[in-house]
């Protein structure tokens, strides 16, 4: 078994942030502008282990706390005019990560896998005094299945890959924007591709 345990904290100065600079952003404008004092910190950690030659597996896991350090205001959220406060979470940043999976080889060269990842709520961009609702945290699973046989002069390897096995229905990214049609800003989110399945052959020359 391995394992590893990562600790950090960036303070940044005048970190360059688009806000809105008309109420409500109506006519989508902005400006890029200098928050004072921003920070992200957080733990990193990793296990690898490894139960006998056919089965092995991995979990890591991320928490990140990003927050605004200064007071500054602007003219996102759904009310027009926000305040943000020192201690107000950075939007877009999910403060929990969590990444698992198992490789099973029944044979030499084969390779059956399953991956799951967790990614935790996020406040939306337009949100950066955090008084909406968050965009919800999800979780994915995939599995992969490959190949590789040794050649005289190579390796040749095949795949198949579904991707979101369980059609899960989520979001990776939302804004606060106006709506032109109703006449009030509202959350506009980009929904993810639901399952796929895809795969490939390959050949990779050795030696001449």
């Amino acid at each position: 078994m391995q394992g590893a345990v990562a600790i950090y904290q960036a303070d940044v100065t005048d970190e360059i942030y688009f806000t809105c600079n008309v109420p409500n952003c109506t006519t989508f404008t902005g400006i890029n502008r200098n928050v004072d004092k921003t920070r992200r910190r957080g733990v990193e950690a990793s296990v690898k282990a490894q139960y006998d030659r056919h089965v092995d597996g991995y979990v890591n896991y991320t928490f990140t706390e990003a927050i605004f350090r200064s007071r500054f205001s602007d003219f996102g959220g759904i009310s027009g005019a926000q305040t943000v406060e020192a201690g107000d979470s950075i939007p877009m940043v999910p403060k929990h990560l969590l990444a698992l999976g198992a490789n099973y080889h029944p044979v030499e060269g084969l390779t059956a896998a399953l991956n799951g990842l967790y990614v935790g709520t996020k406040f939306l961009f337009g949100d950066e005094a955090n008084a909406e609702k968050r965009l919800p945290g999800y979780f994915l699973l995939n599995a992969r299945l490959a190949y590789e046989r040794k050649t005289p002069s190579g390796t040749i390897g095949a795949f198949v890959q579904v991707n979101n096995l369980l059609d899960t229905k989520y979001e990776t990214l939302g804004r606060l924007a106006f709506n032109f049609t109703t006449n009030a800003t509202e959350a506009f989110m980009i929904p993810a591709p639901g399952t796929s399945v895809f795969g490939g052959l390959s050949y990779r020359f050795d030696s001449f």
